[in-house]
């Protein structure tokens, strides 16, 4: 029996490409139950005490990788559209709040929101394993390097965290600009600017849908660099827009949400499957961190941008720049590489 993570990693790539091939060829309905039994041919157990826990393990694999919950009762995924529900209602709710209450009482209700989301953690069990022995020995720095030395055994992984973190760095001033848009330039009230915020929401929402409907066999790199250019030509048109197009900032809202849901799903798939599970979350967290950075300076610069820039020049430079991204990564091979899985002598994307 084998139990290290290599062999658990290469157990969940195996169950991904067979689904994958299945429901792409059109037979996953047919051959859903019997592959358990090709997977795990038995009589001797290869990751688990037996080949029983271990068809068990691959039932619960197809399932997830059906975006099903892993048990036999489906969730409905309820968990998956949180998100993307609150984006589309959040705005909404606080137009309505901020025309019909004082800002007192919508301040209050923001503090009220955040006492009863902290409250309920109270009410939720986190497991909390002891930490082996090796755990216990490692630091901050020893798992900083764990996760530096895991992005650098993967050949263009490390230009893919840089370019994502160039990219962040152009979006994000944008992106907090969305409302000054709709005020400044297009004249419009809280109930435009709650409404372009929730169409981003049902943009993302069709986004998550899209890639729910089937398994697509494209590169999810070439995806990533589609969806930068994409970005980016709806971010330079909409700087573009006369004032009395509002209309068509909402369309490009809408487009943008879309590529922005297909974008994170993409990048999220691709670090997940090819990042060692035990290291993952360390590599998570230190990308988010160096995220952080361009993200913060980028909204600092938001009011010189909006006050010396302008707000549309914003979205036009900002937009041409993370479209250039999309341009260049076209053209590096050994980015392009990162978006393939090798499972023995067989190459598929991702």
């Amino acid at each position: 029996m084998i139990t290290n993570d290599a062999t658990l990693l290469k157990v969940k790539h195996e169950v991904l490409y067979e689904v994958a091939k299945l429901a792409y060829e059109g037979r996953l309905d047919d051959e859903r139950d019997n592959l358990p039994y090709k997977m795990v041919p038995g009589p001797q157990p290869f990751f688990r005490c037996c080949i029983y826990r271990e068809r068990e393990v691959i039932r619960q694999r197809i399932r997830l990788a059906e975006g099903k919950a892993p048990g036999t009762e489906d969730d409905g995924n309820v968990v998956q559209i949180i998100n993307s529900a609150c984006n589309i209602a959040g705005p909404a709710l606080g137009a309505l709040a901020i025309t019909t209450l004082a800002m007192p009482v919508v301040l209050m209700l923001d503090v009220i929101g955040a006492v009863l989301a902290c409250t309920s953690l109270a009410f939720v069990k986190i497991p909390n394993p002891p930490p082996s022995e090796l755990a216990e020995k490692n630091n901050i720095l020893q798992d900083l390097k764990e996760a530096q030395r895991e992005v650098v055994s993967h050949r263009g992984m490390s230009l893919l965290l840089i370019l994502s973190i160039m990219a962040t760095f152009f979006i994000m001033p944008v992106s907090v600009l969305f409302p000054l848009m709709t005020l400044n330039h297009f004249s419009g009230d809280a109930f435009q600017m709650s409404l372009i915020e929730a169409i981003w929401g049902v943009g993302s929402l069709l986004g998550g849908v899209t890639l729910s409907i089937r398994q697509y066999k494209i590169n999810k790199i070439t995806l990533i660099n589609l969806t930068y250019i994409l970005l980016g030509t709806g971010f330079t048109a909409s700087g573009l827009l006369s004032p009395n197009a509002f209309v068509w900032f909402v369309v490009f809202t809408a487009f943008e949400g879309i590529i922005g849901s297909i974008y994170f799903a993409s990048f999220t798939a691709i670090i997940q499957t090819k990042i060692n599970p035990s290291i993952l979350g360390r590599v998570f967290s230190i990308y988010m961190s160096l995220n952080m950075l361009p993200a913060m300076f980028g909204l600092m610069s938001t009011g010189f941008l909006a006050d010396h820039v302008g707000i549309t020049n914003t979205f036009v430079i900002g937009g041409f720049v993370v479209l250039a991204i999309g341009v260049v990564s076209f053209c590096i091979p050994s980015l392009l590489q990162v978006g393939k899985l090798t499972i023995g002598k067989n190459t598929r994307n991702i």
